[in-house]
């Protein structure tokens, strides 16, 4: 770790421990009934507070989360709003679900939704009359008071920029900050403005850190530090290139505070829930020792003593089940994690090319951590058909964590074992070389 990244930490360390003491408590008061969620955050990764079916009148007191950062309040529809947890006896009314609620007894929190609203309005303000000054011409006798009201509203608007900048509010003025941070990249167009942003954002982050990783705005940050590179259309070398930097640029800046697996996992996400499948593959292989386990179990062996041919399988969407032994033709499981996206790139990307190349066999999906749900998302990634296991044989199930997945196995029309392979390229390398494309799927002789 070099000298900065070592600075870095050790700001970062204080941070954590100053913030860890004078937790306040919350009272939950609703006019509705309603089920929220109250989320918290540490680095990349958001987890759940507590979990509250609310009734009517309802009234309940939360003063043991031990945490001290930025929360969400979730419902049910997907409305969020910020709720600052701080030493503050914090008072939050649900009028109406899905809208927002009125926060008391917490001036930090009181402040954060008076300049969110602000800020919001004036926002709307100025992108309805810029879009009202688009279509109206210049001897129109109203655009001089059009132009006016613009001028007035960006002159508040950067009022408001400097109210944030100088505010005393340690967690909500640096997510303040942070939000207008990203908000100055939308107008990104060129390869100098983009490395003056990234530069600027990771400047950022360092004298932050410590509040942000108690918040979504360093997911927010790193979101939008990949989003850039998709502003600038004229550029040296690939878009491929381009993503493999900026995702280098966070593992070496987090260096020390967050591992770099988690780095690279949140950088194919990212790609993955857009559905840019292709470009997390580019990102899992330009990081091979970070995806791929090298002291994975050997899994050929107890495989090849499992009876797949009772399974139970059924098609993407349908209720009625076939057993996999009335399936006529070569098969491919696939052995999958449905809460690791690494698994699941490597196995859309696999599908696809089997796909691609006309194989004809029947792919059967095996959520091997009992996931299912994680795993149907993957259906909607590829343009063939994928089967699900409705019983999975137990000996597939995961039981010890270093088991690398996902793993592919061949079977042929017989249900008998041909092979398993770790990864895409070594099991379509069989497929080239040992099965007849374009066909039923038989073996070359």
């Amino acid at each position: 770790m070099n000298g900065m990244n070592k600075t870095w930490l050790l700001f970062a360390l204080i941070f954590f421990n100053s913030i860890s003491f004078g937790q306040g408590s919350i009272v939950f008061k609703t006019e509705a009934e309603c089920h929220i969620q109250l989320k918290g955050f540490r680095g990349l990764k958001g987890f759940t507070l507590a979990d509250m079916m609310l009734q009517q009148g309802q009234q309940v007191i939360h003063d043991d989360f031990g945490y001290v950062g930025l929360g969400l309040i979730v419902f049910d529809g997907g409305q969020q709003f910020p709720l600052i947890l701080n030493s503050d006896f914090i008072q939050v009314v649900i009028h109406v679900a899905n809208t927002p609620p009125t926060i008391t007894g917490s001036p930090e929190n009181e402040w954060l939704y008076q300049i969110l609203l602000e800020h919001q309005k004036t926002n709307n303000d100025l992108m309805s009359l810029e879009n009202s000054l688009q279509s109206v011409y210049d001897e129109d006798p109203f655009r001089s008071a059009m132009t006016n009201a613009r001028n007035q509203l960006e002159v508040k608007k950067k009022e408001q920029s400097e109210t944030i900048s100088q505010s005393s509010y340690p967690i909500a003025g640096t997510l303040l900050r942070a939000r207008l941070l990203m908000e100055s990249t939308y107008s990104i167009t060129t390869m100098e403005i983009l490395e003056e942003k990234k530069a600027e954002i990771f400047g950022f982050v360092k004298d932050n850190y410590g509040k942000l990783y108690y918040s979504d705005m360093l997911a927010e940050l790193f979101n939008q530090y990949l989003m850039m590179e998709e502003f600038v259309f004229e550029r040296k070398g690939s878009f491929e290139e381009a993503i493999i930097r900026s995702t280098n640029d966070w593992i070496e800046n987090l260096n020390g505070l967050i591992e770099a697996k988690e780095v690279l996992s949140f950088a194919v996400t990212f790609y993955y829930n857009r559905s840019m499948v292709g470009y997390a593959s580019v990102l899992m292989s330009a990081h091979p020792e970070l995806v791929y386990k090298s002291d994975a179990k050997n899994l050929p062996e107890c495989m090849q003593m499992v009876d797949f041919s009772r399974m139970d399988i059924a098609e993407t969407g349908n209720p009625f089940f076939n057993n996999l032994s009335t399936l006529e033709g070569m098969k491919v499981l696939l052995l999958v994690k449905g809460n690791d996206v690494f698994s699941k790139v490597e196995t859309i990307m696999l599908a696809r090319m089997i796909f691609d190349q006309k194989v004809k066999c029947t792919m059967v999906i095996i959520p091997v951590d009992n996931n299912r749900q994680g795993c149907e998302s993957m259906s909607k990634l590829f343009a063939g058909t994928f089967y699900f296991a409705s019983s999975i044989p137990e000996s597939c199930l995961i039981s010890d964590q270093n088991t690398g997945f996902p793993v592919f196995i061949l079977l042929d029309e017989k249900n008998q074992f041909l092979f398993t392979g770790r990864n895409a390229l070594e099991t379509i390398s069989y497929f080239n070389n040992n099965i007849v494309c374009e066909s039923s799927g038989f073996i070359k002789p």
